[in-house]
Order: C-alpha cells, then sequence, then structure tokens
C-alpha cells in the first residue's frame, strides 16, 4: 500500500503551487541568452560545488528560475532537476530540502511499486535499494547524502537540486546542516564516472546568503557565486522598451 502524503508535505505543495500561480502572473521578460550561459556554466566540471546567484529584491530572481532556467533544464535529456523553494515561515529549511528529497525518490520509486504489484512482490531490497523503504526521519541530516545517492543511481543522469531563496537555510542550524551535507554529498557523487550532483541556487543579496557562503566558516563555502544581472540586459532590455513604450 502507498504511504499517503503527511499533512507538513501537503503543505509544502500547496505553498509551491500558490507561488507558481503568482508566478504566472508576474510581468514576464524572457532572457534566454542568460539562462543558455548560466546552464552551461552550472553544469561545467568547474562547478562540481554548485553555483548561486545573488540579486537585490524584486529583480525577478525567482521568475527567472521558475519559467527560464527550470524549462531548459527541463528540455536536457542528460539533466533531471528538482526545484526547492525554502521561503516558507511556518516549516524548517532543512526539512524543505529533505521533503523535497523524499517525495521525488518516491515518485521515481512508485513506478517500480506498481510493477512489483503486478508480479505478486510486496517489498524487496538488494544492497542499497529498497523497493518500499521507510520514510526518512526529516530531522536527520544524514539522510541527505543517502537519498541523493539513490536519486542519482535510479535516474543515471545529472541530478540539479534548484533552490529559491537559498538565503532562508541559513535561518536555523537544521537548515544549516541539512546544506553542508548537501556539500559533502556533491563531492562524493561528482567523482569521475558518475553522471554528477549539482546546486543551483537562487538568493537574496544579504548578510543571511553572505553568511551561507563565507569560505571558512559558512555552510556552502565552495561554492561559486555570481551576480545575478538586472532586468536591463542586453538580453531583456528591447522586451523592457516595448512594455513601455507609449502606444501609437
Amino acid at each position: 500500500m502507498l504511504q499517503a502524503p503527511s499533512p507538513s508535505f501537503q503543505r509544502f505543495a500547496q505553498h509551491i503551487e500558490a507561488r507558481a500561480r503568482v508566478t504566472d502572473r508576474a510581468p514576464r521578460f524572457p532572457r534566454p541568452a542568460l539562462a543558455a550561459s548560466t546552464v552551461k556554466d552550472l553544469l561545467s566540471a568547474a562547478r562540481h560545488h554548485g553555483l548561486v546567484l545573488l540579486g537585490d529584491e524584486s529583480t525577478g530572481k525567482s521568475t527567472f528560475l521558475l519559467r527560464d532556467l527550470k524549462p531548459m533544464l527541463a528540455r536536457d535529456p542528460s539533466v533531471h532537476a528538482i526545484y526547492v523553494h525554502l521561503g516558507q515561515p511556518d516549516v524548517d529549511p532543512g526539512r524543505v530540502i529533505l521533503l523535497a528529497l523524499d517525495d521525488e525518490l518516491r515518485r521515481l520509486e512508485n513506478r517500480f511499486r506498481r510493477k512489483a504489484r503486478e508480479w505478486g512482490v510486496v517489498s524487496f531490497k538488494c544492497g542499497r535499494f529498497e523497493l518500499v523503504p521507510k520514510r526518512p526521519d526529516l530531522r536527520d541530516s544524514t539522510n541527505v547524502q543517502p537519498m541523493m545517492a539513490r536519486l542519482s543511481n535510479q535516474l543515471g543522469r545529472c541530478l540539479v537540486l534548484a533552490i529559491d531563496d537559498l538565503g532562508w537555510g541559513q535561518r536555523t542550524a537544521h537548515g544549516r546542516d541539512v546544506l553542508r551535507k548537501l556539500m559533502f554529498a556533491m563531492d562524493d557523487l561528482n567523482r569521475v564516472g558518475r553522471p554528477g550532483v549539482r546546486l543551483l541556487g537562487m538568493a537574496s543579496d544579504d548578510h543571511e546568503s553572505r553568511a551561507l557562503l563565507m569560505p571558512d566558516s559558512g555552510a556552502l563555502p565552495h561554492t561559486t557565486v555570481r551576480a545575478l544581472p538586472t532586468l536591463l540586459t542586453p538580453d531583456s532590455s528591447a522586451a523592457c522598451r516595448g512594455a513601455i513604450a507609449p502606444a501609437s
């Protein structure tokens, strides 16, 4: 029998749906060239510790992630992307990341479970693979690495964890610890011969994000940081001029 989603995950899913509706209503200024160069940079061997884009408030960070980067990653057959939004006041950011990983694992493994039921198999375990695994303790950050490994093994593609409002991870000890374990997982899973894992973070340029990325003391000390260009770039300036041009 498949396990029903927990109340906390249902709230998480409702939050993501509401955020997507807000993003859909936002003014649309596509930045395809910036998205293409960002994805190329992210997937390069030099970015094995991930890439974080920092930008000021209200500069279109979430819209760029959801409407430009996410579709471009989805079109790449060598990539599997998971979107996570940490800016939820009532949920610990570490728990949000673990919920997203667990939900993706269960979605993938449901295909195996359906086939197993057809064959009359109730449970199965071989090595690290479990057909009906227990739900992990979402308070335990040590679950990050085995969950990421399971996803990487089953997908056989580069796993991209796209995290919006990454700076919120600095707000709790659990959030910082989960992100630190994520860094360790990338070190392990980005070895030669594996599909690899990438972190794509979107964050406000504030003290929380800077603390998270500090080279000596942050949870993500080796992650590459880039400034997100404002909308008035060659990619979008023409669209902006068209949007504000007076009617003829």
